[in-house]
């Protein structure tokens, strides 16, 4: 299985990806600079909009937030380009994962080599590139959940004041700046992030199931000699810990509008609370059913060599120092050592340091805001 064939046909699965991806000829690059050509004319678009309607500032005006007071708004336009930079480089990840962990199965599983790509064939491929019914259904989910999300912000946008607690440069008093900014949402919202969202859901159920066929001994064979540190499922770990960065620009388009805004609305909080909960249950549900199996494996090999170091001890004990029993008991106490070091779950402790600090800001965020609720509640 070739890794930047693989991630071609990833990008072919969707619209906008197919189209930039075949434009520059499989060139990442080129396929960056057709992205960034595709998105420019939006910022261009509302920035000219909010000057000729004067909503640059508006602090100074009327107390409201201006575009270039609109920390949210900032935020979304300039990490949106990000967020599609993190989806070509989780795409290529994916397609390293596939190679890395069929290669594993197949020098070290139990399957034959034509069982183990069948496996990928016909059951992780298809969702990868929904290319099923029930997948475009799941896809498509992901595009109405974007329109929804539109027309609650252009409803809030509206009456600004009484959702948001302050004037804003979108809001429909400013005509201009009310269309460029729901053009802006629509092409970030309906056509861009479901895609992306669609290949983290799709993952992560890829990288489950592998995650539970392992977990079946129907897969591969787990080896305390991998490089990896867990048995060989490392690629799976660093895929997963890859889709929680995903969040990390949300969080501060999130962080952003918190500053930007007087007031606390509702789909701020849930939007804060919801992807607190997905970056956990990405990091953790896959491999649930895995953690137990690596447990159960470490100790049990753990106890079955202890047996064996123990019977080379006897031997040694009753028959005296021996070369060929001393050297098979120096080899089985490496292989304990091994054994003993394995990490059940499949990141280091740098790697769950990255997921926290992605995880900890938008909770320092909040913090200070939850705080003086609480304290005007009690003092009310």
């Amino acid at each position: 299985m070739d890794s930047t064939q693989l991630a071609s046909e990833l990008f072919d699965a969707h619209g906008l990806t197919r189209f930039l991806s075949r434009l520059s000829n499989g060139d990442t690059q080129r396929h960056i600079l057709f992205f960034l050509l595709f998105y420019a004319p939006l910022p261009i678009i509302v920035i000219a909009s909010s000057y000729f309607e004067g909503t640059l500032w508006l602090e100074s005006v009327n107390g409201g937030k201006g575009l270039f007071e609109h920390f949210g708004s900032l935020s979304n336009m300039l990490l949106m380009p990000v967020i599609y930079f993190l989806y070509i480089h989780y795409v290529y990840l994916i397609a390293k994962m596939l190679k890395d962990i069929l290669y594993r199965s197949n020098i070290a599983g139990k399957n034959s080599k034509s069982q183990n790509d069948s496996l990928i064939q016909s059951k992780v491929m298809p969702i990868l590139l929904c290319k099923n019914i029930e997948h475009r259904v799941i896809k498509y989910l992901f595009v109405l959940l974007g329109i929804y999300s539109l027309v609650i912000n252009s409803g809030q946008t509206t009456d600004s004041l009484h959702f948001y607690g302050n004037d804003v440069w979108d809001s429909y008093t400013y005509i201009f700046g009310y269309v460029a900014g729901r053009l802006l949402l629509f092409v970030q919202w309906v056509i861009i992030l479901p895609f992306v969202a669609y290949t983290l859901f799709a993952c992560c159920y890829a990288v489950t199931l592998i995650a539970q066929k392992i977990s079946n001994n129907s897969f591969l064979v787990i080896s305390p000699f991998a490089p990896d540190g867990c048995g060989g499922v490392g690629s799976l770990g660093q895929v997963m810990l890859a889709s929680t960065y995903f969040l990390t620009p949300i969080y501060l388009i999130v962080v952003a509008h918190y500053f930007t805004h007087e007031n606390i609305y509702l789909t701020l909080i849930l939007a804060s609370v919801f992807l607190v909960l997905v970056s956990i249950g990405i990091l953790l549900l896959p491999f649930l059913r895995l953690h137990g199996h690596l447990s159960e494996w470490k100790e049990s090999s753990l106890s079955r060599l202890e047996h064996k170091l123990c019977d080379y001890l006897d031997i040694q004990a009753e028959e005296g120092l021996s070369g060929e029993v001393h050297v098979k008991a120096l080899a089985l106490e490496k292989v304990y050592s091994h054994v003993q070091t394995l990490r059940t779950w499949p990141y280091s402790l740098g790697d769950q340091l990255k997921w926290a600090s992605t995880v900890l800001g938008i909770i320092v965020a909040w913090t200070p805001k939850i705080l003086a609720y609480v304290m005007n509640g009690r003092a009310g």
